[in-house]
């Protein structure tokens, strides 16, 4: 059988060298957790996330902000209760109206 080359896909060569970082050489942050986060994503692009630890002032902002969306979402609720308890009432009179001039006509009728 003579050399043939494989059928199959050619693999790709590495678009760079791997940068391998000693231990305790990377990014820390002052708890001693890395802050960056390095990974390719399916399409062999790379990709740096930068992840810190909240300080006080993040901390306050954050629960400033869970707060407001918390208050609109109520705001919301309460507003659309707001609008269809009146709109049930009138519709609970309607239909009692309705009965009562039904029942009236009917007598009215079989005179």
């Amino acid at each position: 059988m003579r050399d043939s080359p494989s059928h199959g896909p050619v693999p790709e060569t590495p678009r760079s060298e791997p940068e391998i970082i000693p231990p305790g050489q990377g990014e820390r942050t002052g708890s001693g957790r890395a802050s960056t986060f390095v990974f390719v994503d399916r399409y062999g692009r790379t990709r740096r996330v930068s992840a810190g630890t909240l300080r006080p002032f993040g901390i306050i902002l954050a629960l400033l902000t869970i707060g407001l969306v918390a208050g609109l979402i109520l705001l919301v609720v309460f507003g659309a209760l707001l609008i269809w308890i009146p709109l049930m009432a009138v519709t609970l009179a309607g239909l009692l109206l309705f009965a009562l001039v039904r029942g009236y006509w009917r007598r009215l009728w079989n005179r």
